[in-house]
């Protein structure tokens, strides 16, 4: 299996028409980024070919990234592997009960400014 490295994760050829890939740890994607992993792919694969994204490890993708990722017409199957991850799970809770105590704290101030 041929492995490559980039600066921002790795991608193993798993055999001519599957590829897996694995980003970094705390990696924020861009547009580049992107572009330079799907000009891998394309160097490397043979069409139609499909894509394994491990997501062992937490990161994120601006926007720009993400209108990117569907630009490489040659996939025909992506998947995603989700590793269960207990900071991961911490760190969802805390965003959606976020709202619920911003409101509480809104409410506490609006109660002690009446009379």
């Amino acid at each position: 299996m041929k492995v490559f490295i980039l600066p921002f994760g790795k991608i193993n050829l798993i055999n001519p028409h599957i590829a897996e890939v694995i980003f970094n740890e705390g990696t924020i994607l861009d547009k580049p980024e992107v572009e330079a992993y799907q000009n891998l792919l394309r160097s490397q694969l043979k069409p139609p070919f499909s894509i394994l994204i491990n997501m062992e490890n937490a990161y994120s993708h601006t926007f720009e990234a993400q209108l990117a990722m569907g630009d490489l017409k040659d996939i025909v199957y992506r998947a995603v592997v989700v590793v269960y991850n207990y900071n991961a799970e911490m760190a969802t809770k805390i965003i959606m009960n976020l709202n619920k105590i911003i409101i509480g704290i809104l409410d506490y101030l609006e109660s002690d400014r009446r009379p």
